[in-house]
């Protein structure tokens, strides 16, 4: 939605200008400038699960990028732990917000973001430059690209409709999300030595 596309953009600028000024900044540092605009132009959007997920996914990304072990994977055992990690993290905003969530992402990532890598991707690379010198009607690109991702789509939609998929919640109470999200916070901290919290870390 607007937020990601904001929040991308705004990184991306901030450390473009903080490059050209010729003090450089990391990822985590132009992520919290966006924040910190995207909060003060809109403080409204603070209760918007699509705020809320594309700050917290992102930020997760950022964090657990910069773990060594993690580096070291083969790119499919970085493509399973990111997409189990994003999913895991992303559970109390969707249960708060939508009172289930559903574990299709990590399948939909292992599967659907190499086949899109591969294959997606390129087609609109293509596509785009062939729009430059051939009109929509002779650029056979156009019809296979739509074709491509319209059987895509379809794929998507008849894996989601499995409800084996979805976990209904209901809305929990609050302490319950809290408690959630400390864990998580101490998951994502003891995971860069490789460690898993005990329930027990979040009171200490």
């Amino acid at each position: 939605g607007s937020t990601s596309v904001f929040r991308a953009t705004g990184q991306f600028i901030t450390q473009a200008i903080a490059s050209k000024m010729g003090r450089p900044i990391s990822s985590l540092t132009a992520w919290s400038l966006t924040f910190l605009v995207y909060l003060f132009l809109f403080p409204n959007h603070v209760s918007n699960v699509g705020f809320q997920l594309s700050f917290l996914i992102s930020f997760i990304l950022i964090i657990s990028s910069r773990y060594q072990w993690v580096r070291a994977l083969s790119n499919f055992k970085q493509l399973l732990f990111y997409s189990v990690l994003c999913n895991t993290f992303s559970i109390p905003t969707l249960s708060y917000h939508f009172f289930e969530f559903s574990s299709f992402g990590i399948l939909a990532n292992i599967l659907l973001v190499p086949i899109f890598s591969v294959v997606i991707f390129p087609l609109i690379i293509l596509l785009l430059l062939s729009s430059f010198v051939l009109p929509n009607k002779l650029n056979i690109l156009l019809y296979i690209s739509k074709i491509i991702i319209g059987i895509f789509h379809q794929i998507i939609l008849a894996f989601n409709q499995l409800k084996n998929w979805n976990y209904v919640t209901g809305r929990l109470p609050a302490l319950f999300y809290l408690l959630l999200s400390l864990l998580l916070l101490k998951f994502l901290l003891k995971l860069e030595n490789r460690q898993l919290p005990k329930i027990s870390d979040v009171l200490l």
